[in-house]
């Protein structure tokens, strides 16, 4: 069964059992950058087998916040996790 682990404007996190879902929300853009980089830190990951990734309510995506996801999502493949997109 799933919980929810947090919830903000710009990313949801959902944790079962061995997987993580990160919904992606809003505008992922340089604007915000500074409050997506403090909401990707607070993932956890060092325990989770897979990281699912929604972007199905992401309304905008650039440059700088696709560089911060993806190093944060290379930081939990070194972990052990298993992406999904």
């Amino acid at each position: 069964m799933a919980q929810a682990v947090q919830t903000s404007a710009m990313l949801s996190k959902e944790l079962s059992k061995d997987a993580l879902v990160l919904r992606l929300n809003g505008d992922w853009a340089i604007e915000h950058v500074a409050q997506i980089e403090k909401e990707l830190l607070e993932i956890g990951g060092d325990r989770v087998q897979r990281v699912s990734i929604d972007s199905s309510k992401l309304k905008s995506l650039d440059l700088s916040a696709a560089w911060l996801l993806k190093r944060r999502l290379n930081k939990m493949e070194e972990q052990g996790a298993k992406l999904e997109f």
